[in-house]
């Protein structure tokens, strides 16, 4: 098999249209959610549209991929001008308030039902990639990970 349909099957395998979002695969392999929806977004969407200043509700299920006693959401946004850590609301830095269907710790293969809100500040019609990842508050552990592509605007 040549280098370049190796590489066209290793894109198509870890990108899924799942939810109502199109996500990837994170770099280090990570879990990712069964499906993922995100305020006023759609999978037909090129780019998600995020409006700057309102909030954005981030919906996801998941099987736990081993035993969490708790978890914390990490959300970070990159675009031609850099990298930056989007600020989760201090109420909801504990991931495990978000956990809808159950509670901490997680076990092993669990289904999750979790949702998470923020609002965005950043450079309007300027595509950005959304990383966001459910970690392991002690151990730093990432126990789930995906990205996303959207463009914020402030009208």
């Amino acid at each position: 098999m040549s280098t370049s349909v190796k590489i066209i099957l290793a894109i198509i395998a870890t990108t899924s249209a799942v939810g109502s979002v199109t996500i990837t695969e994170c770099e280090d392999h990570n879990a990712m959610p069964a499906s993922v929806s995100i305020t006023n977004c759609s999978k037909t969407d090129s780019l998600c549209k995020i409006k700057n200043n309102q909030e954005v509700t981030i919906s996801m299920s998941f099987n736990a991929p081993c035993y969490l006693e708790r978890i914390t959401p990490v959300l970070k946004v990159k675009s031609i001008f850099g990298e930056e850590n989007i600020a989760v609301d201090s109420e909801q830095r504990d991931g495990c308030l978000g956990i809808l269907n159950t509670f901490c710790p997680l076990v092993k293969q669990e289904n999750i039902q979790y949702k998470v809100s923020m609002k965005f500040n950043l450079l309007s019609l300027i595509p950005h990639i959304m990383t966001f990842k459910l970690m392991d508050p002690v151990t730093n552990y990432t126990a789930l990970c995906f990205k996303t592509n959207f463009i914020p605007f402030s009208w």
